[in-house]
């Protein structure tokens, strides 16, 4: 159905398209699983191939965004992966997907990371430095003092700024991902670590307790005062909102569920009635 949609869809907007069937093996009513998936031990991965596995699923899966399709093949190489796998190594290599998706969707990171991209990055840090140098080397006596100082704070700011954002363009996912040579691959993320100030995850869910925010209400007057002003929303975030702590237990008992079902999805129906259950 949602491949017939696409093809109408496209033929309608007039561009080139035609429907090419290919055979995969073991297709029929059963899925890509294998029964040995089940006697799979759990291996230890390096840091490197974390960041390196989770750049791999994100590249697979990011169609998943626009509904894109996938074949049995790529779905039953991420259930291989996942089973060999500990709940903590998986988590991990989701966070470094999501960590990619969200560079994708939300900064220029996907387009920064290529030769055209790098490129400009290069001309722009260029441009700053020849800026700077070139006002510092202008004769300014009859330049007001104030003025002079503000532009060299502007400058040395500019230059400040380009300076840590192209360090974080060279010890970042990205460039490890893109390194061939595994010495270098491992000075760069060693360095990243270093770096970093921050978790790629907090490790932390913000929960709203919906008990607290019926019986404690506050005040009717200062809920309107605060609706006029557009504090309300941020009032009942401090109020009702806490950060909420995801234990190791938690995380191995939600991946050990997901395993479970993964091994009962023998069959295409069997995986589409899991999915169609999914919060009850």
């Amino acid at each position: 159905m949602q491949l017939m949609e696409e093809y109408s869809s496209k033929e309608a907007a007039q561009v080139p398209v035609e429907i090419e069937i290919v055979k995969e093996h073991d297709r029929g009513t059963q899925t890509s699983a294998n029964p040995e998936e089940e006697n799979l031990s759990p291996e230890d991965i390096s840091d490197i191939d974390i960041v390196q596995n989770g750049y791999e699923l994100f590249t697979t899966f990011r169609g998943l965004i626009v509904d894109h399709m996938f074949s049995f093949h790529e779905r039953s190489k991420s259930r291989k992966f996942f089973f060999q796998r500990s709940a903590f190594d998986a988590f991990r290599v989701m966070e470094v997907e999501l960590n990619f998706i969200y560079d994708t969707l939300y900064t220029k990171m996907a387009v920064v990371h290529s030769k055209k991209g790098y490129c400009l990055r290069l001309i722009c840090s260029i441009l700053i430095v020849l800026s700077f140098e070139r006002f510092a080397s202008h004769h300014k006596p009859d330049i007001n003092h104030f003025d002079v100082a503000t532009t060299y704070i502007l400058l040395s700011g500019a230059v400040l700024l380009d300076f840590v954002a192209f360090t974080k363009l060279i010890f970042s996912d990205w460039t490890i991902v893109k390194l061939k040579n595994l010495t270098v691959k491992t000075t760069v993320y060693a360095v990243r670590e270093k770096l970093s100030c921050s978790k790629r995850w907090s490790n932390t869910l913000w929960q709203c307790n919906l008990i607290n925010f019926c019986v404690n209400q506050r005040w009717r007057w200062l809920d309107i005062a605060a609706e006029t002003v557009g504090l309300k929303a941020f009032l009942d975030e401090m109020k009702y909102k806490k950060d909420f702590v995801i234990q190791d237990n938690l995380k191995e008992f939600i991946f050990d569920e997901l395993r479970g079902k993964a091994y009962k999805a023998r069959t295409t129906k069997v995986a589409k009635e899991i999915y169609s259950a999914r919060g009850k």
